[in-house]
């Protein structure tokens, strides 16, 4: 691993991130087009549907803030070598095929770039918890529920 597998893992986040982003202000003006159109008037007190729209457009407005927050922190993630895990750091364990990368934002996305799978992790998931401010050859017990995972940091970009 070297230090243009972060950039690239990085860029290929933003992309999701900037899609994903892009389908929340859409699906934010369906559903704020819905809850003024004339089609939606309530008739009787039962008819809910112009209320229940304008909850939907609130909620897909919330996500298109989060959706925003999150590219914001994530464009500004430092890429730099890292021997110690920190945020913006890509990780190799012993067991697992795929890597790692430790993001302000984005948890559990998967990103494929080249032959490489990514799995997007934040400090504040139970794995990401375990490894921050590991280093190379450390072990890592990672809790999850009544299961506990053992595993050995391999590599740290």
């Amino acid at each position: 691993m070297d230090i243009s597998q972060k950039k690239t893992v990085k860029q290929a986040l933003l992309v999701q991130l900037a899609n994903a982003l892009e389908a929340a202000k859409q699906a934010a003006k369906n559903a704020h087009l819905a809850a003024i159109d004339d089609q939606s008037v309530a008739e009787t007190q039962y008819d809910t549907l112009a209320i229940e729209a304008s909850y939907l457009a609130e909620g897909h407005s919330r996500r298109v803030n989060e959706l925003s927050l999150a590219m914001s922190q994530v464009s500004n993630l430092i890429i730099e070598p890292h021997h110690t895990i920190a945020m913006a750091s890509l990780i190799q364990l012993a067991s697992q095929e795929h890597h790692y990368f430790i993001s302000p934002a984005g948890g559990g996305l998967t990103i494929k770039a080249d032959i490489q799978t990514t799995i997007i992790i934040t400090p504040s998931s139970p794995i990401g918890a375990a490894l921050m401010g590991k280093e190379e050859g450390d072990e890592v017990i990672v809790s999850i529920g009544e299961n506990n995972m053992h595993d050995e940091i391999i590599s740290i970009v």
